[in-house]
């Protein structure tokens, strides 16, 4: 149920929410724990993460909900992305070049119930992971994702994000879009759909849900939004990624799903020196879309990838 916007202003409510939330998902957990399976799995494909993994790890970490397995299907880093995944506890598994890969060399080692995809370099807001479980379960979907919020100070990057959440929300029940960043499904639908296409070379996210859509219900979670960092579009260009982004979508429609280099859409190329260069953030632009708490906690967050 969708709640008017002065009912999220009032302590008592969001109070009141969120122990209902907790109270819903402490049932799942126990009855998962009775059967001794993890509810959740979280995977995470890895190459050379270092500088963004230990912050993800850290916000998963500080979660209230807590019956997870962390799955890190690393694609021989050769920093320390691995020493850092097993400090905080992940599974390793062999990952891939590709995204693709490694998202389902993970799925295939996973336990729990329902997959959660994540990248790297994104980071889980408060409550993250029990809210949207418990939205899923409660709008009965079998395949998820959800709205983000950009990791930088920049007017731009805000309006970007946005427009792709209103385009995403808008084709949800046509012609569904995900972000590989974060999706949820159940581990049966995942398993039904052969997981993830590894002979696409972009947008193989999109292709996922469109395909697990003949299985079950899609939908863009209206809980929190995830934190994503602009790296791509630091080192690409604002412009260039505006326009691959729009001649993806366009190739799609009109021809189908991206199998060769044409767009020459790389991974994992990331200039560090460069990344987050003079995005400090002053909060003034961001008052009108993140409560005063969500602020803060995006401000460290920015701070935190400044001083890495």
């Amino acid at each position: 149920m969708k709640y008017p916007a002065r009912y999220l202003l009032c302590p008592g409510f969001r109070e009141q929410q969120r122990k209902l939330t907790a109270t819903s998902v402490q049932r799942q957990i126990e009855e998962h724990e009775q059967r001794k399976e993890s509810l959740l799995s979280i995977i995470i494909p890895t190459l050379n993460e270092e500088r963004f993994l230990p912050a993800l790890l850290s916000s998963i970490e500080l979660q209230g909900f807590h019956d997870y397995e962390v799955i890190v299907a690393d694609a021989g880093s050769e920093d320390g992305t691995l020493e850092i995944a097993k400090k905080h506890g992940c599974r390793i598994v062999i990952g891939g070049r590709l995204p693709a890969i490694g998202r389902n060399n993970g799925a295939k080692a996973a336990r729990g119930k329902y997959l959660l995809f994540l990248d790297a370099d994104v980071v889980l807001p408060e409550d993250f992971l029990g809210t949207v479980i418990n939205e899923f379960e409660n709008r009965n979907l079998d395949v998820a994702s959800c709205q983000m919020t950009p990791l930088s100070s920049r007017i731009f990057d805000s309006a970007f994000c946005n427009v792709l959440n209103g385009y995403f929300l808008l084709t949800q029940h046509v012609y569904p879009h995900a972000p590989g960043f974060c999706i949820l499904a159940r581990k049966d639908i995942n398993d039904a759909i052969n997981g993830f296409d590894e002979c696409i070379r972009l947008a193989e996210d999109h292709d996922y849900v469109n395909r697990a859509m003949k299985y079950g219900a899609f939908g863009i979670l209206r809980g929190p939004r995830v934190f994503v960092s602009v790296r791509r579009l630091d080192t690409d260009g604002r412009f260039n990624i505006t326009a691959k982004y729009l001649l993806c979508e366009l190739y799609r429609i009109a021809i189908g799903e991206i199998r060769t280099d044409i767009f020459n859409y790389k991974f994992a190329h990331y200039n560090r020196k460069e990344q987050y260069k003079g995005h400090h953030l002053t909060g003034s632009v961001f008052h009108h879309l993140l409560s005063d708490k969500e602020l803060v906690y995006k401000v460290n967050l920015i701070n935190l990838l400044h001083r890495s």
